[in-house]
């Protein structure tokens, strides 16, 4: 039987946090909320959003009309829903209309991600970093945020929002199931997207995708990823340090004199990214005269800057990871120089051993940066180079660890 009913009330019984004022998530209650919304006025974004949380059976293969009948059909106990455990926390105003359903469900794991950000934050400190957010990404066409895409437990899409191609924690961004299933994203992504703030609590939401890894194309238009488990023995020259070359998809050890010397790599690095290779900069607690190398230049940097902190560092390094591997997946070549690698080393066991882990997993995370190297199938490849200084290289990491998967060392050792 159909519906006509255009304007339906949609009655939620679930446990939310209730947001009472700035100091948000102190104060939990259980409560049920009624919601109107008018579905005619949705797009097909937000009613495959609204049909997922509902429980509709794939509502990415039907047409908006039977999205529509099912929405109602649900609501109105004709038709049982599947899985529609998920509904999440909404945001504190619940009176609006809006063309984002997905404002009224905040997952849980999210919305706890939310609550332990704000936590410790007096009322005054929360507003400066709405007003420092709100400056960096409001724009005469709307507000925008851009940052990599992490993905929860309950593989719910986010990234923090990113300022000065720098790691930074100002703002949550949630992306939802619908917008994430219809662009194909992946963690690593670096995503571009027109938001919605919901200042009370200090978060925003995407309601557009601009562009992904810096290209612009159509939902469901994204070209088939690589798969990066397909590597072969790579056997098309690239130009590395020193005048030397190895193949694409290798893993060189570049051995430097001095910290000085180091600097030289920078004008490598542009060159690569000028010749057609994406070309990502990592490091760690990194002093600020070396920004002057590569500031304004075509060199996407993964970079924690001396003094940020370990957690910095360590998501800096986690990000610069993923975004390889999206890029590769994508189908392009990419370089990764690891600027002063020890100091990346040494750095990533401090932050294990201050969470409480074994600094063993800071040389498992070190490797695996190194560990990046590869051509995949010929379509794609993710050269990495290690730098550090000559009285590093008889270090056991070097040798025992790097030294067992590197395709060659060049420099001054």
């Amino acid at each position: 039987m159909l519906i006509n009913q255009a304007n339906i009330s949609l009655t939620l019984s679930i446990k939310c946090d209730i947001v009472k004022n700035v100091k948000i998530f102190k104060k939990k209650e259980e409560t049920s909320m009624k919601i109107d919304l008018n579905i005619e006025e949705l797009g097909v974004y937000e009613l495959r959003e609204l049909a997922r949380k509902l429980g509709v059976k794939s509502p990415t293969t039907k047409k908006i009309g039977q999205l529509k009948e099912e929405i109602k059909l649900i609501q109105n106990g004709q038709m049982k829903g599947v899985n529609t455990n998920k509904i999440g926390r909404p945001p504190k105003s619940m009176s609006r209309q809006t063309a984002d359903i997905s404002a009224f469900f905040i997952p849980q794991d999210i919305a706890s991600m939310i609550r332990e950000k704000n936590q410790g934050f007096s009322e005054e400190e929360l507003n400066l970093k709405k007003l420092i957010f709100r400056a960096n990404v409001q724009s005469g066409d709307g507000e925008f945020a851009n940052g990599y895409l992490r993905k929860t437990d309950a593989n719910h899409f986010y990234f923090w929002s990113q300022t000065q191609n720098c790691f930074s924690k100002e703002m949550l961004v949630y992306i939802t199931d619908a917008f994430a299933e219809e662009y194909s994203l992946r963690v690593g992504d670096f995503v571009q997207a027109k938001i919605e703030v919901y200042e009370e609590n200090n978060y925003a939401i995407a309601n557009k995708i601009i562009r992904v890894n810096g290209e612009q194309y159509e939902a469901g238009k994204r070209i088939e990823p690589v798969d990066l488990s397909k590597a072969i023995y790579p056997d098309v020259q690239m130009d590395i340090l020193f005048g030397e070359k190895m193949n694409k998809g290798g893993r060189a050890i570049a051995v430097y004199d001095n910290r000085a010397q180091m600097t030289t790599l920078m004008s490598y690095a542009q060159n690569q990214a000028e010749n057609g290779f994406r070309v990502l900069l990592c490091g760690c607690d990194i002093p600020p005269e070396l920004f002057a190398y590569v500031e304004n230049s075509n060199i996407e940097l993964f970079i924690s800057r001396f003094g940020d902190g370990l957690q910095a560092s360590y998501n800096t390094i986690i990000n610069a990871i993923n975004h390889a591997k999206s890029l590769a997946c994508d189908h392009k070549d990419v370089i990764v120089v690891v600027y002063d690698t020890i100091g990346v080393l040494e750095t990533m066991k401090m932050y294990f051993e201050s969470v409480g882990q074994h600094q063993v997993n800071g040389v498992q995370l070190t490797k695996s940066i190194f560990g990046l190297g590869g051509n995949f199938d010929g379509v794609s490849s993710i050269s990495t180079i290690a730098c550090l200084l000559k009285n590093e290289y008889n270090e056991d990491f070097v040798q025992k660890e790097l030294g067992k998967v590197a395709s060659c060392v060049v420099g001054n050792y």
